[in-house]
């Protein structure tokens, strides 16, 4: 009995030996699932708010590197022998898939507001011209205006003069006057319309923007069309060119407001993103828990094994 005793004794100190050797790293490594994973959750909303490159590079590079870590885990958690659950192993390429497609899209974003600015700049520019044009126009016609109403004063005991100068007075001057200062609220307001369509957010809002802009333009281009100065004419309709939005904005439109529908396309996309990206980060941790759970319950079954091992050994 002492000699099985001993031999029963011998192989129960192996078998804790190696339990003890090959178990608690492996808890320690999965654990590390956790701790890597946590700061992917933790750091992909910043990712997905940055507004510079150099700053999306150091976000996107600090996850990869997280990434990294965890399939340095999974090999060395595996170079011991043991299976990899499929779901966590899967989970794992989730969220690097899922880093990578939230840096494209967040590159996507900064480059479409890059141009996006660039094209409000252009506008703003080609509209505070517009209204140098249209402040030389209505100053025009109110020096045109204001001759008419001088000359009644030579002609006030000529009937037939004065009866013709007021109705090119009434008819052509004064009228043309309340043109050209309807031209030029209607290029401010033009002016107002390229800021609030580069700050909204929103689809539906934006497509009234456009269309509302559509319309003033339209009513400038008209405008435009009737004044005597040709030079300043041609150099109005050139401008209007530059901030006249197509028929249709869709989000792949290079106007204005086409870039604007495909930035905030592009923000929907980072943000749907980055909720896959969580959901993927969460999943590797709760996976990753649910196997040292499982680990932690086979050295626990083992502990009793041991235990029930050695009161065996007492018996004998």
């Amino acid at each position: 009995m002492g000699v099985l005793g001993w031999v029963e004794l011998r192989e129960l100190a192996s078998r804790q030996s190696r339990l003890i050797s090959e178990t608690v790293p492996a808890i320690a490594e999965v654990r590390g699932f956790a701790e890597e994973s946590s700061r992917v959750v933790a750091m992909a909303p910043d990712l997905a708010a940055v507004t510079t490159d150099p700053v999306r590079r150091e976000r996107a590079d600090f996850l990869f590197r997280q990434v990294d870590a965890l399939r340095d885990r999974i090999a060395r958690y595996e170079s011991t022998g043991r299976q990899l659950p499929t779901a966590l192993s899967r989970s794992e390429t989730q969220v690097r898939a899922g880093i990578t497609r939230l840096d494209l899209l967040v590159q996507q974003r900064l480059d479409t507001e890059r141009r996006q600015r660039r094209l409000l700049d252009e506008g703003l520019a080609a509209t505070t011209e517009l209204l140098d044009i249209a402040d030389t126009l209505a100053a025009n016609a109110e020096v045109a205006a204001s001759a008419g109403v001088a000359s009644l004063y030579d002609i006030w005991n000529q009937r037939d003069r004065l009866n013709a100068t007021l109705d090119k007075l009434i008819e052509v001057d004064l009228f043309r006057l309340g043109q050209m200062f309807e031209l030029r609220a209607h290029v401010a307001e033009i002016a107002l319309l390229l800021n609030r369509i580069g700050e909204t957010r929103d689809q539906r809002q934006l497509e009234a923007l456009r269309a509302d802009l559509v319309a003033r333009v339209g009513i400038v281009t008209r405008r435009v069309a009737t004044v005597p100065d040709h030079s300043r004419a041609q150099r109005a309709l050139t401008l209007l060119r530059v901030i006249t939005p197509a028929a249709a904005s869709p989000p792949g439109t290079e106007d204005f407001p086409g870039v604007t529908a495909r930035l905030i396309a592009l923000d929907e996309q980072a943000d749907a993103a980055q909720s896959d990206l969580r959901d993927a980060a969460l999943r590797l941790d709760t996976e990753a828990a649910a196997l040292a759970d499982s680990i932690v319950t086979r050295t626990t079954i083992a502990a009793e094994a041991a235990q029930a091992a050695i009161q065996t050994t007492l018996v004998l």
